[in-house]
């Protein structure tokens, strides 16, 4: 990627006890991976907010995926992550054995 590329990115959200890169923050966490490498995870605010959404589509055996892309900031690579908000998905459609999945 060039100083002014990003790439399109699909990440999985995996809850978690704890940040592996935050120990000391209290859990529980949410870990965003791409291609099965951990690269951060949520904030606090934003795990609490989708924990519930993470831990339905575990139960009915789904992952929990997200589209974003890679932005290379002044010092670093940043993922920005796309999700809708929880209260705008059809749960009907993530209960276990329903035939849309």
């Amino acid at each position: 990627m060039g100083e002014a590329e990003s790439a399109k990115v699909v990440a999985t959200l995996v809850e978690a006890e704890v940040n592996p890169d935050k120990p000391k923050v209290p859990g529980p966490a949410v870990l965003v991976y791409l291609s099965g490498e951990h690269v951060g995870a949520l904030t606090p605010k934003m795990a609490a907010r989708y924990l519930p959404l993470i831990r339905m589509c575990a139960a009915a055996g789904l992952p929990t995926t997200a589209m974003g892309h890679i932005e290379r900031g002044a010092n670093k690579l940043e993922v920005k992550l796309y999700v809708a908000p929880p209260s705008e998905l059809d749960r009907s459609v993530m209960r276990k054995g329903n035939d849309a999945w």
